[in-house]
């Protein structure tokens, strides 16, 4: 459920089966708000995403245009382009920029912090960089 006025998402279905509110920020909110006017409302379906025959994006339709927009733009020759790759970059990019691993953890939809120490590798060069600082 896309929630303008509250700025968020509401999944439905997620893997572990419990619903969660995902924050948008300003940006994505204008974004959606685009995307809607473009596409049009769609009585047939509550899907978000739709082929041009008003058809629900599948999950490898997903997987297969990252892979190929990544390709396509030089990005796909230096790092994996994949939902996987985009879901573990975030978490790792908000730890660097000093978000709580609790806060983390929410908007990951992870039950423990086990699952959030899975997508996030600590390289070497992170903790010499934490060490520096001070931090």
């Amino acid at each position: 459920d896309v929630l303008l006025k509250d700025r968020s998402l509401n999944v439905q279905r997620t893997k572990n089966g419990y619903a969660r509110r995902i924050p948008l920020t300003k940006r994505l909110q204008g974004v959606l708000v685009t995307y809607l006017k473009v596409r049009g409302i769609v009585e047939e379906t509550d899907y978000l995403f739709l082929t041009e025959h008003n058809r629900p994006l599948s999950i490898r339709q997903i997987q297969y245009n990252l892979r190929y927009y990544g390709e396509r733009s030089g990005v796909g020759a230096e790092v994996q382009v994949s939902p996987h790759t985009f879901r573990r970059s975030f978490a790792k990019n908000k730890i660097k920029a000093g978000v709580d691993v609790f806060r983390i953890q929410a908007l990951m939809g992870h039950s423990d912090l086990e699952m959030l120490k899975r997508y996030v590798d600590i390289y070497s060069t992170d903790l010499d960089d934490v060490i520096e600082r001070g931090i």
